[in-house]
This record gives structure tokens, C-alpha cells and sequence, in this order.
């Protein structure tokens, strides 16, 4: 077995990869890409499916096919699906650099976490097989370990393989206890230097604490982690074919937050969108990339169209929280339970108002309605959308094609998905319908698996009140800020 089988990946929901998304940056730059009620897509290296089989439970009406090289991700991943009751994906045991799909078929390729971790022969292959199977107004994503950023967490990198080569036994993770080790030595002999080196190692292994064991074995264990600079992989890419449209969290192509003279040079690199983002990702000292790509011969339309984004579904992850200052403002990150403070304005009252529309997200209109109802002084459609778009380039605003299917208030019968129920009954974290993969208290756990449409909150709070006392409104409350119920 490959050390991929023997450690399976922990495979979740990947929020910038769901095709609402990819749709709507798609359609910001007049492609148009297919509606995800009625699409076709692809995923190479799909682990157990937690990417891929929530798409395949809302979109009744599109296919899905998932591929993997590991028959025991492709085992979990089908009994899953049986689970759901879906009849719409196909799962595949299948090698990308020998697969076989029928030519310009899909209209979204997604290929997260495989490119970096495999040889340069497989590299090339999966630029091939996206370019081949692409439809013609379809689009890529894929994931990829980028330079300069990586080359610091390839010193990481490079001690935790010491580390692992000291182990005899093969199990991945003995491996990874002796990489740990070894990696925790090094940085406590360098802690009293108080040097650049120690601090870099401690700040390293202060962010890795909370990180899944699976995914440290796989980042900085496995055989293949080849960085590589933004312009190297886009060679290759239009070498097959296939061209730049975006990067999956467009807020990082922006250069709002550095300084005069550094947005001055970006605005020289604006002809070349290419070497603008190489310049981008030298500046942030960046690691990741999530890029989508289309077919060459588009002709792309990169500045901003207001009647296509003003079309669009906006929301955010982001909550307003009590703040003692009255020239401030206070959010609160869902995901990670950040808080920021932002000064009081026009962009926090909007922000502050999606926020509050709910999980389902608000087109234009919604918002600019809203904003007449309440007090606040940013009313007008052009000044709502203004702030929209600043908002969007800052990362605070996300954009959807369609409405997330998600309720904001506890009425009626209280149903979430059927993976959501599985997942709840069968570990501590679920996906919700905005397709986010979040970690859950017991309460929480139990309500989910109680939401199966036939019985009212009011019910499902009983029941859950009767072993879980006292906890059960927070939890509904969370849960409906988070997405979960339809």
C-alpha cells in the first residue's frame, strides 16, 4: 500500500472550489459558464468525496464523476453515496496519468491537493487530461504549492524528513511522531538564540499544533511537495491550451492593502496579468494558489462589469459582535472565530447588513431594500454597490451565482442535508449547505442528526433537550448562522 493508503487524506468541503462560485468569477469575466443546477463535473483525486458529494445532493439534475487512485477513499466515498441515496455521481479507482474521459465533456474540473504531491510526468498529465475533457466553456481549478512562500515551509519540510528517515517502521504514523519529535527538538535548541531561524521554527509549529494529523503527514512526509513559481505553472498550462481567468478568492488579486509605491508597480505589470500576479504573490510571500483556468481563445473581460456583478449573490462569513469603542466596529469570523475591528463607516453598515440577511446570501436589490428599512446612511444602490465591491476586494464578500439554499430563522420543520445527518451521527464535524466543514459541539451533533424534515424545531429542541439541558438554543442559533437547515 502507498503511504497515501495507508494514511487516508481527511477529505472536506472546499468552499472555493463549489460552482456557484467558479460560476459567478466566470461570468465577472464574460465566460459563460454552465448553471450549476444542470452542469457536469469532475474531480481528480476526490479521497472519500467530502468535496464532491454535497454538490451531487443539491444538484439533482447535473452528473457528477470523482476519481481516485486509492481503492479504499473510492470504498468510503460510494458507501457514502449509498447512504444518500444518490444516484447522480460515479466514483472511479482510476490513475489521472491513465484515465480515460470522454473529450470536452465537464464544465467545472476541480483538482485540490494534488498537483504539488505528485511527479512531474503526473503534473503534466493532469493539465492534459483538464484541457481534453474540458467543455468549451468550462473551467479548471487546481491547487498548488507556490514560490517564494513555500520555500520557508520547505525548511519544515526538510527537518520533519530527517526526522521521519530515523524511523524504521514503516506506519506513516510512527513516521510523523518522530518527525514531530525531531522538528520540537530543533526548535528548543533554538529558542534561547532568540535568532531569525528559532523564531521562524516556533512560529511554524504554533500554527501546526491545531493542524490534522493527516494533512502534516501529507504537506510534509510524502515523497512528492514540488513548489513551484506562478509563471513556471502557467507555462505549462498554456503550453496545453488552457489560460488564466482567476484565482479562486479573488480578493487576493487585489493590491488595496500595500503601500503607493508597490501599487504603483502593480498598475505597471497591468498588461501582463501573469507577471502582475507573480509580482502579487512575491510581495505577500504567498504559498497556495487555487487558480482557475479556461480554454485558450476567450476573450476575457478583467475589469469590473457593474451589470454582471450586480447580478450576482453576495455574502460572508463575517458577524457583527459588541464593541466598546463608538468609532469602531467589531466582526466576528465564523470559520475561525477571528474578531476584527474596522472603523465605523458606510462599508461596516453593509457588511454589517449581509451579514444579518443570512446564510442564503442577497443579490442587490435585497440588500438595497433592506437598507431602506433601517437606519443607516449608505441607502442608495450606488452606494451600497460601491461598498459591495470594496468589500469583495478586501475578502470580506463573497460572490455566489445562486442563493444558498439555507434558512436564517428557526420555522417549520427543521431538515438539513442527509450528509450533514450522516456526518453529525458519525463524528464531530459536518458540511453545511453553503459548503463549509465546520467542527461541532455534542448539541449541535444531535440536532443535526435529529433534522430530518418531519419534525419542527420545537420538537428536535425537546428531544435534544431531554440529554443535552440548557445548550439546545445556542446551538440552533449557531447552527442556522452557520447554514446547516434548508
Amino acid at each position: 500500500m502507498t503511504t497515501y493508503e495507508q494514511k487516508p487524506y481527511r477529505t472536506v468541503a472546499r468552499p472555493e472550489s463549489h460552482p456557484e462560485r467558479l460560476s459567478a468569477i466566470a461570468r465577472s469575466m464574460d465566460l459563460p459558464a454552465s448553471n450549476p443546477d444542470s452542469c457536469r463535473v469532475l474531480e481528480l483525486g476526490c479521497g472519500t468525496g467530502g468535496n464532491i458529494l454535497p454538490w451531487a445532493e443539491r444538484y439533482a439534475e447535473s452528473t457528477f464523476t470523482a476519481i481516485d487512485n486509492a481503492s479504499n477513499h473510492i470504498d468510503v466515498a460510494q458507501h457514502t453515496a449509498q447512504q444518500m441515496n444518490l444516484r447522480n455521481i460515479e466514483f472511479r479507482v482510476d490513475d489521472i496519468s491513465s484515465c480515460s474521459l470522454k473529450k470536452a465533456s465537464y464544465d467545472y474540473i476541480v483538482c485540490h491537493g494534488v498537483y504539488s504531491w505528485v511527479s512531474e510526468p503526473v503534473q503534466q498529465k493532469i493539465l492534459e487530461v483538464c484541457k481534453e475533457a474540458l467543455a468549451p466553456n468550462g473551467v479548471v481549478l487546481i491547487s498548488y504549492n507556490v514560490l517564494p512562500g513555500w520555500r520557508q515551509r520547505g525548511l519544515i519540510r526538510d527537518i520533519m524528513m530527517f526526522g521521519a528517515s530515523l524511523e524504521q517502521s514503516p506506519d506513516p504514523e510512527k513516521k510523523l511522531q518522530s518527525a514531530a519529535r525531531t522538528l520540537g527538538l530543533v526548535a528548543a535548541a533554538r529558542r534561547e538564540k532568540d535568532d531569525l531561524y528559532g523564531r521562524y521554527l516556533n512560529e511554524a509549529i504554533s500554527r501546526l499544533q491545531s493542524s490534522d494529523s493527516s494533512y502534516l503527514f501529507h504537506e510534509f512526509l510524502e515523497e512528492h511537495n514540488s513548489p513551484c513559481l506562478f509563471t513556471d505553472f502557467m507555462q505549462k498550462a498554456k503550453g496545453t491550451g488552457l489560460q488564466f481567468l482567476s484565482e479562486a478568492r479573488p480578493a487576493f488579486m487585489a493590491g488595496d492593502d500595500l503601500g503607493h509605491e508597490q501599487r504603483h508597480f502593480l498598475d505597471s505589470l497591468a498588461a501582463d496579468v501573469i507577471m502582475r500576479e507573480q509580482a502579487l504573490d512575491i510581495f505577500r510571500n504567498r504559498m497556495l494558489r487555487e487558480t482557475i483556468l479556461c480554454h485558450e481563445g476567450h476573450t476575457l473581460k478583467r475589469d469590473l462589469r457593474a451589470s454582471v456583478f450586480r447580478s450576482l449573490v453576495y455574502s460572508t462569513e463575517y458577524r457583527r459582535v459588541p464593541s466598546s469603542s463608538s468609532g469602531e466596529v467589531k466582526f466576528r469570523d465564523l470559520v475561525s472565530a477571528r474578531e476584527i475591528a474596522m472603523p465605523k463607516g458606510d462599508s461596516t453598515d453593509v457588511l454589517d447588513l449581509v451579514g444579518r440577511l443570512g446564510p442564503s446570501g442577497c443579490n442587490l436589490s435585497e440588500l438595497a431594500r433592506s437598507a431602506s428599512e433601517i437606519s443607516i446612511n449608505c441607502r442608495s444602490e450606488a452606494e451600497i454597490f460601491s461598498n459591495i465591491v470594496a468589500l469583495w476586494r478586501a475578502g470580506f464578500i463573497e460572490l455566489s451565482s445562486a442563493h444558498y439554499p439555507a434558512l436564517s430563522k428557526a420555522s417549520g420543520l427543521a431538515k438539513t442535508s442527509k450528509l450533514a445527518r450522516i456526518q453529525a451521527q458519525s463524528g464531530e464535524s459536518a458540511t453545511s449547505l453553503r459548503h463549509r466543514h465546520y467542527e461541532l459541539s455534542s448539541p449541535e451533533r444531535l440536532i443535526l442528526a435529529a433534522s430530518d424534515g418531519t419534525r419542527d424545531f420545537e420538537d428536535v429542541m425537546t428531544r435534544v433537550e431531554s440529554v443535552a439541558k440548557g445548550t439546545t438554543a445556542g446551538a440552533v442559533e449557531r447552527l442556522l448562522a452557520l447554514g446547516f437547515f434548508q
